[in-house]
């Protein structure tokens, strides 16, 4: 037997894949705190309204409101508050 198949993948979409904790999902909309570095070095976290997609193996699709590269906090996000200066524990992997 055979058969012809066509699948319609639709229109590719570019997204910044983010780990499933960075983005705590509530009414108000999905948010992302983005980790900025200031004037003499230290770090402040900074609060992006992003649009989610699809979730796969343990990340989440961001496809706006991110660009690649921008490092993102994934623990401690109750805390957090736009402009709060933070630490990043370099020694916990994801």
């Amino acid at each position: 037997m055979f058969a012809t198949l066509k699948v319609d993948l639709g229109n590719q979409i570019d997204v910044v894949p983010v780990p499933e904790p960075a983005v705590p999902y509530s009414l108000q909309g999905d948010t992302v705190y983005v980790i900025q570095e200031k004037a003499g070095g230290s770090l402040t976290a900074i609060s992006k309204v992003v649009k989610s997609g699809d979730v796969r193996n343990g990340q989440v699709a961001i496809r706006s409101g991110l660009s690649p590269g921008d490092r993102v906090v994934t623990v401690g996000q109750n805390k957090l508050y736009t402009g709060v200066t933070i630490l990043v524990d370099e020694s916990v992997k994801l």
